[in-house]
């Protein structure tokens, strides 16, 4: 699959005609963005969210192109390495990265694009919900689920209960419950997130 489609491309993936596609664009329902010749351009990634919150078939190719990618963001490399090891186990075809603090967060979020985050409430340099509060702000971070953790959810539950309001935000308590984890990342992939906002 090519890392940009062209509307004629999509009428053919989504067995529509080539106007449609440009209706979609034109209306601003698909993401897009224009060439300097004039020509919209639109990611396999847009394009996959689009047809599946209009519940649309997805073609067997556009399914293949979409690698999932998983930020593991903690302060304790033992906790870091634990999710990372578990994770790779159970879903090996998914893309995995690490980061140690707030800042390194949202540096590894602007050019990983992860479309889950795994992220400790209490790090250095930013914590959780700074960091959450810095993405709401920004653009780009369209289809980013978050997988909220803390071992300190009795002194922050007035946080926790203002992030996971959204729907698109989940908690789980330290230790963390492998299952419930497991379950929480197969349903990040299963499912599109619920807001384009964080909160």
């Amino acid at each position: 699959m090519k890392k940009v489609l062209s509307t004629g491309e999509i009428a053919k993936l989504c067995n529509v005609s080539h106007s449609t596609a440009f209706r979609w664009i034109n209306s601003g329902k698909l993401k897009a963005y224009g060439t300097p010749g004039g020509q919209f351009k639109v990611k396999p990634e847009d394009l996959f969210y689009f047809m599946k919150s209009h519940k649309m078939i997805i073609p067997k190719e556009l399914r293949k192109s979409m690698e999932q990618r998983i930020l593991i963001a903690d302060d304790e490399m033992e906790i870091r390495d634990l999710i990372k090891r578990l994770l790779k186990t159970k879903f090996p075809v998914c893309k995995i990265e690490t980061a140690a603090d707030g800042i390194e967060t949202l540096i590894k979020i602007g050019k990983f694009s992860p479309h889950l985050l795994i992220l400790d409430l209490k790090m250095p340099r930013l914590d959780g919900y700074e960091v959450c509060k810095r993405l709401n702000s920004l653009n780009g971070n369209t289809y980013m689920r978050i997988i909220l953790v803390s071992g300190y959810a009795d002194r922050n539950q007035e946080k926790i209960r203002e992030l996971t309001d959204t729907g698109n935000i989940v908690f789980l308590a330290k230790p963390i419950d492998t299952e419930k984890l497991l379950e929480e990342v197969k349903r990040t992939f299963d499912e599109e997130p619920i807001s384009r906002k964080v909160f």
